[in-house]
């Protein structure tokens, strides 16, 4: 989440240019060919809405029209976006062209997240309820054109997600170390053209079952787990970027009336 007003950083030199000024922005994701920049804004009321913009400044940002909040939004590869938004007391998830037309609902359950779309575009990955058990939340790979989902992690881990270049399927978790909680992922090879790895049909409870299939990979990568918001990995794995949050407090001394 961020407050700030959306921004470009070019990691050599450090520098940063502001891309969307005056927004206030909860969420963003931007599109495979990195033409476009999808945002979860709050608009003076407090409310969440949806903005799309091309990152090259060619067009106004445009809003996506919804009677209610769209709290996330990550752009579909075949073209369009998948938004999860408020219906009543849920949060469902929605496919849309890139103008807001054609709203089709993919998931009808509640979600409480929308982690990532699949480099195929077929299959969409978000934190909800485990299937026939409502009262547990795992990681869940839901098709698009229908059918049921793949229930990935059976509890909640810090993070799962495919890789850039689709040849890799990675869980994040935490990973005991001397010092405490560190953070580790197995990385997960996918074969045949599959979007997704060979998975018990409970999908995997514990890290130490997911380093026993077939081809995985171990990586430890020497992070805090309670320092990392996110985090990211390059198609090379032993390279990853990843979101440190730190909060700054500022103390004023008060008079107070006798």
């Amino acid at each position: 989440m961020s407050n700030g007003c959306g921004g470009n950083r070019d990691v050599a030199s450090g520098n940063r240019e502001r891309l969307l000024p005056g927004f206030r922005i909860y969420e963003y994701d931007i599109s495979a060919d990195t033409n476009y920049v999808a945002v979860s804004a709050f608009n003076e009321g407090g409310q969440l809405n949806l903005w799309v913009a091309p990152l090259d400044r060619h067009s106004p940002p445009r809003r996506i029209e919804w009677p209610g909040p769209i709290t996330a939004a990550r752009f579909d590869p075949a073209g369009g976006l998948f938004i999860k938004a408020a219906e009543g007391d849920k949060q469902l998830l929605y496919h849309v062209d890139m103008d807001g037309a054609n709203r089709r609902t993919i998931v009808s359950e509640h979600v409480n997240e929308l982690i990532q779309v699949s480099p195929s575009g077929k299959w969409v990955l978000l934190r909800a309820s485990l299937p026939g058990d409502a009262a547990r939340v795992g990681i869940l790979a839901y098709p698009v054109n229908g059918g049921h989902p793949v229930v990935i992690a059976n509890r909640t881990w810090l993070a799962a997600r495919w890789s850039s270049d689709g040849k890799f399927f990675e869980i994040l978790f935490d990973d005991q170390g001397k010092s405490g909680p560190t953070v580790a992922s197995i990385m997960l090879p996918l074969v045949d053209g599959n979007d997704l790895p060979q998975l018990p049909p409970s999908g995997l409870s514990s890290p130490k079952e997911a380093a026993g299939l077939r081809g995985a990979k171990i990586l430890r990568h020497g992070l805090a787990s309670e320092d990392v918001a996110d985090f990211t990995s390059a198609p090379d794995p032993s390279t990853f970027a990843y979101v440190k949050t730190v909060v700054h407090r500022n103390l004023y001394r008060v008079p107070l009336p006798d």
